[in-house]
């Protein structure tokens, strides 16, 4: 994957989570150093209902919002997000392949009969 467009034999998927686990490290320079009190990250969040998540994610666009000039808290809140973001799509992955096998099983006990 030399390319850093280049999706890879991981997919979307693959690539997201990527950078989920690892994320960039930002380039700081001189001109770059915050002027304020250093950045304090929201904890992550997991095991969120669906207006959980929506809340959560609704609160750290209006923490974004106000703190628009600091990159560093900026991108943290971003992979923050996409962390949330990527745990929800996981969930609805494990639902339809959870109704995926239960059709599965109907359909091997409708051939049974």
């Amino acid at each position: 994957m030399d390319n850093p467009g280049d999706l890879g034999d991981g997919g979307l998927f693959g690539r997201l989570t990527g950078l989920l686990d690892d994320p960039p490290t930002p380039v700081v320079s001189a001109q770059d150093e915050p002027e304020g009190p250093p950045v304090e990250e929201t904890p992550p969040v997991t095991n969120l209902s669906k207006s959980t998540m929506h809340e959560a994610l609704a609160e750290r666009i209006q923490l974004l919002e106000g703190r628009a000039d600091d990159e560093e808290f900026e991108l943290t809140q971003i992979h923050q997000m996409l962390g949330l973001l990527a745990t929800q799509v996981e969930r609805q992955i494990g639902a339809v392949q959870g109704r995926c096998e239960e059709l599965k099983r109907l359909k091997d006990q409708l051939k049974d009969m």
